[in-house]
């Protein structure tokens, strides 16, 4: 994969799957003068045997660091770009629109598969709302980017003179997984850049307070079994709550465990302090010794029966122990209930023999049992 100014042999006439076709590039600058880019240029693919591919159009002035030859970028500089092991997914950020997403200008991730002609956009926001914009670095004019691949520069007692550059790894071997940071609210449970996103950090380094980590997985692999955005599915992986950032510290090959740093406590039980931590969120894992049951508040299932409302005590039956007349006929009354009777001479007694009051004028007989009904 490679971006150049040329329409190169075998690729005029072969648009992408937006219709664009391979132009005259103007990108321009040089990697000593402060990276300073401008224009457009192709970005191609070249396989063994077969005819170059033109891929999409870039801009210089927000892509060209993935281009730039090995060896000519500072460890301040990002890297955006990824290329599985197998060169068949390529994994580049661009701020031209190269879906039906309109990005408005800010760089969005995109996904291609060799071969192929798709795009696919992996950190739109699925909703269709229009990327957060947050305040530029300190001095420096320029918004943020968009959704990065984490670069994690925090204060420390240590600090090596010379620090090395190591890229992370945030496509998986397979090319069906894909991890970035992002400020972008992407699923509901991501809140904390509703009130806004200010800067926080060191005086050399200030990130987003609502940055946020998520995984993008392909349709058909994990857990995802539709497509929602992008060809696949996507997760937030920290807590989308806190006022603090999260970053993406590195992962396994098989995207299987992502490694992040944040100072977000309850992402486990165990944690709920405010200090910087590097968790591990991996697929089906979890400790149980960091995620403990909530303590008993009874301490045992006896102490908690000491407090409870003791039963009812124990009782006969209350037939045997009345005493008094049995139920009283009405002329059309039902035997043995306390409805009202509409007969001549019952007509408002039984009423009252309900309440365990004596009936009116003689004492009717108990049922055929011996025992009256209450």
């Amino acid at each position: 994969y490679f971006a150049a100014n040329g329409v190169l042999d075998g690729v005029t006439g072969s648009p992408n799957a937006k219709g664009e076709e391979a132009a005259a590039g103007d990108c321009k600058g040089e990697a000593n003068a402060g990276l300073n880019f401008s224009g457009a240029c192709n970005l191609y693919l070249a396989r063994e045997g077969q005819p170059t591919r033109f891929i999409a159009r870039l801009d210089a002035s927000a892509d060209a660091s993935n281009w730039l030859p090995h060896g000519r970028l500072s460890s301040a500089v990002q890297r955006t770009s990824r290329v599985s092991p197998d060169g068949q997914t390529l994994l580049f950020r661009s701020k031209r629109r190269l879906s039906g997403y309109d990005n408005e200008g800010v760089s969005e991730l995109y996904l291609y598969r060799a071969g192929g002609t798709e795009i696919s956009c992996v950190s739109c926001d699925p909703s269709g709302e229009a990327p957060i914009r947050v305040p530029p670095r300190g001095t420096d004019s320029r918004p943020e980017e968009g959704p990065g691949f984490g670069i994690v520069n925090l204060p420390g007692p240590v600090v090596p003179p010379n620090p090395a550059a190591t890229l992370t790894r945030n496509l998986s071997a397979d090319g069906n997984r894909v991890f970035f940071e992002t400020t972008d609210s992407l699923v509901a449970q991501d809140t904390n850049g509703e009130a806004g996103c200010p800067r926080e950090g060191s005086p050399l380094f200030t990130f987003p307070a609502c940055l946020d980590v998520y995984e993008w997985e392909a349709e058909g692999h994990g857990s995802c079994t539709k497509d929602e955005q992008g060809g696949g599915c996507l997760y937030l992986l920290s807590g989308g709550k806190s006022p603090n950032p999260s970053f993406i510290v590195d992962a396994s090959a098989s995207g299987d465990d992502l490694f992040l740093i944040t100072r977000t406590a309850g992402l486990v039980t165990q944690d709920q302090d405010q200090l910087y931590d590097v968790f591990d969120v991996r697929v089906g894992g979890g400790l149980s010794a960091q995620n403990p049951p909530p303590p008993d508040p009874c301490g045992g299932i006896e102490d908690c029966r000491e407090g409870a409302t003791p039963p009812p005590a124990s009782e006969s039956p209350q037939t045997p122990r009345f005493s008094g007349p049995g139920n009283v006929k009405g002329s059309k009354g039902k035997k043995g209930t306390c409805a009202k009777a509409k007969g001549k001479k019952g007509k408002g007694k039984a009423k009252k023999h309900c309440k365990g009051k004596k009936g009116g004028k003689g004492k009717k007989k108990a049922g055929k049992s011996g025992r009256a009904s209450r």
